[in-house]
């Protein structure tokens, strides 16, 4: 298993794969998973979002398959805006958007 997949057991006994990492002294969790494939892109995906600046708030969705829009909206304006909101809210030049 890779940095920030966790594997836990749901109540009927099944695996489940949560993702969560940490940026910028802030705990960003991502989701669970049914498999460490789909968490694995997940990861990856949400790494992405922070790392590659041609990734922006009109043009993320060609980029996501496994996060939701909603965590990549908080991921983006996280990124952007230095302001985490579990909503997904983007700030833009004083107003949400």
């Amino acid at each position: 298993m890779s940095y920030g997949i966790y594997k836990t057991a749901l109540k009927d006994g099944t695996a489940s794969f949560r993702v969560s990492f940490y940026h910028a002294k802030k705990h960003i969790a991502i989701g669970s998973y049914s498999d460490e494939k789909a968490a694995g892109a997940a990861l990856k995906e949400a790494l992405a979002l922070y790392d590659d600046k041609t990734i922006t708030i009109w043009n993320f969705r060609h980029f996501i398959s496994e996060v939701s829009s909603d965590k990549a909206v908080s991921i983006l304006n996280h990124r952007d805006n230095h302001v985490y909101f579990k909503t997904p809210i983007y700030l833009m030049q004083g107003y949400f958007l």
